[in-house]
């Protein structure tokens, strides 16, 4: 994990990458949830890794409205829905239960 430069923000980009942006304990985190990664998969085993990738309670950025959908409704088992989404959209879905 020295590899990993020191830094404020640590922005995960694809879904594998995210358990060594994590673990590398440098900097806050975020998911930037650019396509619907699920889709790139064929077998069940490896969408099913990367929809889990969307329950992690990491502060989440998203790149369009279809998209924040998605990944809210993936979100909602964790810390109460999507209170630190920023959407490039401007539309940020209700938190759970609102």
């Amino acid at each position: 994990m020295e590899a990993v430069a020191g830094c404020d923000t640590n922005v995960v980009t694809f879904c594998l990458t995210e358990s060594v942006v994590c673990r590398s304990g440098k900097g806050t985190v975020f998911y930037c949830a650019q396509p619907y990664e699920p889709s790139f998969f064929q077998n069940s085993r490896d969408i099913l890794v990367t929809r889990e990738t969307y329950h992690l309670s990491l502060k989440k950025i998203v790149t369009s409205a279809w998209l924040e959908g998605l990944v809210y409704l993936y979100d909602l088992g964790e810390g109460g829905g999507p209170g630190g989404y920023w959407s490039e959209t401007g539309s940020v879905l209700p938190e759970s239960g609102a």
